[in-house]
């Protein structure tokens, strides 16, 4: 039940307002996915490219531009989380960028 004071020959109502107290921090919960990225240049032409990210995870996205900047596509095999190749129809010199 709210209280009413005289403030200033005016009635106002006061309210309560409870405010939790914080307790203990809980665990620490798991890691989640690493945003990084990483870029690989492949200087040499070559039908496959061998990549490792070191990311520790499976990438999302690859975007793969040649030597002359032209996007190019692409074969992706995962070797594991932190490897994969990228094969092409012919050989190929650019960069992969791997997300």
């Amino acid at each position: 039940m709210p209280t009413i004071v005289n403030v200033e020959n005016q009635e106002v109502d006061l309210v309560t307002v409870e405010v939790p107290i914080p307790g203990q921090q809980g665990p620490r919960g798991p890691a989640g996915a690493s945003s990084s990225s990483y870029t690989h240049t492949q200087v040499s032409a070559l039908q496959v490219w061998a990549v490792t990210h070191m990311l520790g995870r499976f990438p999302g996205g690859v975007y793969v531009v040649d030597a002359d900047g032209n996007e190019n596509e692409g074969i992706i095999t995962h070797i594991s989380i932190n490897a994969m190749t990228i094969t092409f129809y012919e050989a190929v010199a650019g960069t992969a960028y791997v997300s």
